[in-house]
């Protein structure tokens, strides 16, 4: 009997192959769990630069709708778009004002609504910086997303 045909032998380079299959694998799905991992990383610096660029043209709450955070940055963008309309409403007013006197009033007003939009607007960057980090810190510890 030669060594070709020698079941042991055979069944020795089988188990041996069956190996090598499952350690490549293993291997591939190691890898494409931490690919899809890093794919549910968020980037602070991507929801800080969509909550200032877009903030600052008006559109609030972007960056809590790229961290996942969908309820704040909808009550963020409807607050926005609410204090946009009051800004836009007293600059109009103050540009068809001829009287000094009204157009004090409307300057007034015009603060009043320029104000508490800066303070929304700081926020929100401050706040989706925040949340994306905790998103990540979650992620690294429980292997899930936070919402």
């Amino acid at each position: 009997m030669s060594e070709d045909d020698d079941p042991v032998e055979k069944l020795k380079d089988e188990v041996s192959h069956l190996k090598e299959k499952l350690g490549r694998l293993e291997k591939e799905n190691n890898s494409s769990a931490i690919e899809q991992k890093l794919r549910q990383y968020k980037s602070v610096g991507v929801a800080v630069t969509l909550s200032i660029v877009l903030g600052f043209v008006g559109i609030l709450g972007i960056g809590h709708f790229y961290v996942g955070e969908n309820r704040k940055g909808f009550a963020f963008l409807i607050s926005g778009i609410f204090l946009d309309f009051l800004i836009v409403v007293a600059i109009s007013m103050t540009l068809d004002g001829t009287d000094m006197e009204e157009f004090t009033v409307v300057s007034t007003m015009l603060l009043i609504f320029i104000i508490p939009y800066l303070a929304l607007y700081i926020w929100q960057i401050l706040d989706s910086r925040k949340l994306c980090k905790k998103h990540n810190r979650r992620l690294d510890q429980m292997g899930k997303r936070t919402w």
